[in-house]
């Protein structure tokens, strides 16, 4: 999609770019392009929005990015849509955190948009396929509740990527995975 019909498509949508903390400090470039994608497309950009926690992902495993998980904190404009913007996309989940996030604070996400994706980069949202494989392994209460205790997009199921149902269909048993997520959580602080 190029960029300037962005603000053609969603003339009131803000731009909100990932603002987060990695282990190198914070990631400027998610937020740099969020303010270029501003000026070009005259949208409003968010700057309230920002990742209150050190998830640290950054070439980590999926069982590490399951188990540290992004939070956000700031204000959403319920009503409001919402573009988002970061630099690279490798699996999706802190997108798709941010975009629960807005829109369980009444925002609309309507659109996302990434400088350079990984491998799967590009395959974000859950596919109907993975979603019945995943339900039918598992059993739709059992997986809610441990996404719940995970504290992964409140037990959701809808909200998983494509990438965190594989990751977890793959580890096998809820209580295998459950371990791993617990032993990479004492590992490194989120």
């Amino acid at each position: 999609m190029k960029i300037k019909r962005l603000g053609l498509e969603h003339p009131n949508a803000i731009v909100a770019g990932v603002h987060a903390e990695e282990i190198t400090g914070r990631n400027k470039i998610p937020e740099a392009l969020a303010k270029q994608i501003g000026i070009l497309t005259g949208l409003e950009v968010d700057k309230e929005i920002v990742q209150k926690t050190r998830a640290q992902r950054t070439g980590k495993g999926e069982i590490y990015r399951l188990a540290h998980r992004p939070a956000f904190d700031g204000k959403v404009q319920a009503g409001r849509d919402y573009i988002l913007i970061d630099d690279v996309i490798s699996k999706g989940g802190t997108l798709n955190e941010l975009k629960f996030y807005i829109e369980q604070n009444g925002g609309k996400v309507v659109q996302m948009v990434v400088a350079g994706a990984g491998r799967y980069g590009t395959n974000i949202a859950l596919t109907e396929k993975t979603k019945t494989e995943i339900i039918s392994m598992y059993g739709t209460i059992a997986l809610h509740e441990f996404l719940k205790e995970h504290d992964i997009y409140a037990g959701n199921i809808g909200y998983l990527t494509e990438s965190e149902a594989r990751r977890i269909m793959a580890a096998g048993p809820l209580n295998e995975t459950r371990n791993r997520i617990f032993t990479c959580g004492q590992a490194g602080g989120a």
